[in-house]
């Protein structure tokens, strides 16, 4: 990378960052807003805020995945590994949200009118777009949890990366 571009990717980095800090706490600020106050002994409460928080998974997703790359261009290691600890956390998280949520819609079921016909089909097809949801972007974010430790390692001690030469290139023994 030359000056100029290591010059204005210094300029963007800030404002990028702070970009990417609202798109991951801005979706669970609301989802807590329109759920407050929380009643975590009541199934439908539960259920209620699972469902609806599956819906804003995407946005903290790609604020994470900004901040991932802008961290790996500026070779910033200690970020990568705080970003890639937080991408794991919410991808373990996810995935117990989503084995609750299955018991709760289990529960609750029941209560659901079997009359019009379609209620409780429409219940279970509700439920279970949450749950892929939540299990897709569970799967989303180890992903990049694990790509994000990766690209740490690669950057090495030091803090850079030379990557390694392709096949038929001259290499430093060898030209």
């Amino acid at each position: 990378m030359d000056e100029r571009s290591s010059g204005a990717l210094e300029s963007l980095a800030g404002p990028l960052y702070v970009l990417a800090l609202l798109l991951v706490v801005t979706p669970p600020v609301d989802v807590l807003a329109n759920v407050w106050p929380p009643r975590l002994g009541e199934v439908s409460w539960r259920y209620g805020t699972v469902g609806a928080s599956s819906g804003y998974l995407l946005t903290p997703l790609l604020g994470l995945g900004l901040a991932c790359l802008i961290a790996i261009a500026r070779r910033q290691r200690i970020m990568l590994r705080v970003l890639a600890v937080v991408c794991l956390v919410a991808g373990v998280m996810l995935v117990i949200a989503a084995i609750d949520f299955a018991m709760d819609a289990a529960q609750l079921r029941h209560t659901v009118p079997t009359t019009p016909a379609l209620a409780r089909w429409a219940f279970d097809v509700g439920a279970a777009k949450a749950i892929f949801k939540n299990l897709s972007a569970a799967v989303c974010f180890v992903w990049l949890g694990w790509a994000t430790r990766r690209a740490q390692r690669a950057l090495g001690a030091g803090g850079k990366h030379t990557p390694p030469p392709l096949v038929g290139h001259a290499t430093e023994r060898g030209q």
